[in-house]
């Protein structure tokens, strides 16, 4: 089997993905307490270095899952353990549903586009040649770690910007920024630089 990106698009959908909710009080109007969360990560499988006379070089077995992690089963926990919403948000109007919806969107979105630069990043290493595998491995080992860095930094941003979704402006902005990196051919990090945000480790 060939390398492939797993996952890369999923559409969110509140019951089917986030459950019946999380069991916490309506706040009330003008408050910023957390109402939803959205966690995906990337799996990575595949990785091997075989021998090609003398040398090593990356197999092309190389899969990169996107992965939506659903809620846990109690319906307390709101600990980020996996993705919940909080039960009140089903009782609110379909504009402010949707509008939430939207910004939890752009957090599978942003995972997502980061994990499509590091599949691009390991792939691209399958035209090197090693001395040993331990070469190969700190190649690989780098990889990750340039994404890990990235990561949380570009989450954190993407949520102070839009004042989680409730700066509708900013979010539109974003939501240009994650449809502009999904069609084209560049790093999302490139198309924020573009735009003149800079994401630091």
């Amino acid at each position: 089997m060939a390398s492939q990106l797993v996952n890369l698009r999923k559409t969110l959908v509140w019951r089917t993905d986030f459950g019946t909710g999380k069991n916490l009080p309506d706040p009330g109007p003008d408050t910023t307490v957390e109402t939803a969360f959205t966690k995906a990560h990337a799996e990575v499988k595949g990785l091997f270095l075989d021998p090609v006379g003398k040398k090593y070089k990356l197999k092309d077995t190389i899969v990169v899952t996107v992965v939506f992690d659903p809620p846990t089963s109690d319906p307390d926990d709101v600990s980020n353990a996996g993705s919940w919403v909080a039960s009140w948000v089903y009782t609110k109007p379909q504009a402010y549903q949707d509008s939430l919806l939207v910004h939890e969107q752009g957090h599978y979105d942003i995972t997502a586009l980061l994990a499509r630069d590091y599949y691009n990043a390991l792939v691209a290493l399958k035209a090197k040649t090693y001395d040993s595998v331990a070469d190969g491995r700190t190649d690989l080992q780098t990889a990750q770690q340039n994404a890990a860095a990235i990561s949380q930094p570009t989450v954190d941003r993407y949520d102070s910007d839009t004042k989680k979704g409730t700066d509708a402006a900013q979010q539109a902005k974003w939501n240009g920024y994650i449809s502009t990196a999904f069609g084209g051919s560049g790093t999302f990090q490139s198309v924020l630089a573009q735009n003149g945000i800079t994401i630091s480790p």
